[in-house]
Order: structure tokens, then C-alpha cells, then sequence
């Protein structure tokens, strides 16, 4: 399940990485959106704490696996 959440985050970010590439790339009409793009920038960020921190779940679920606690 970790692994999913870890996924989805890294999806998120490529989404909000091509909608900043996009909103550069269109010039004036891009300055509205560019707020838009700035603002899944700021999910994504939000996603891959996310990310991490289930990470870390998955890390200690991995030690928990390998100790048999």
C-alpha cells in the first residue's frame, strides 16, 4: 500500500513538472495558468512528503518483515 501512495506521488509530480514546463512554453496566456501550474507544483511537494513518509512505512513494514516482529 505504501508503494501505491509512493507511486501516486511520483505521478502527481510529473503531472505538476509538465504543467510548469507547459505554462512556460505559452507565453502570455501561460501567466494565468503558470499560477495554476505553481500551485500543483505546491501539491506535488505536499504529495511527495507524502511519499516519503509512507516510504518510511514501508521501510519499517520491510524491518518488521525481515525480524519477524
Amino acid at each position: 500500500m505504501a508503494l501505491l501512495a509512493w507511486g501516486l506521488a511520483l505521478l502527481v509530480q510529473a503531472l505538476a513538472l509538465l504543467a510548469t514546463g507547459l505554462a512556460l512554453l505559452g507565453g502570455f496566456g501561460a501567466t494565468r495558468s503558470g499560477f495554476g501550474a505553481t500551485h500543483s507544483g505546491f501539491s506535488a511537494t505536499h504529495s511527495g512528503f507524502s511519499a516519503t513518509h509512507s516510504g518510511f512505512s514501508a521501510t519499517r513494514s520491510g524491518f518488521s518483515a525481515t525480524h519477524g516482529v
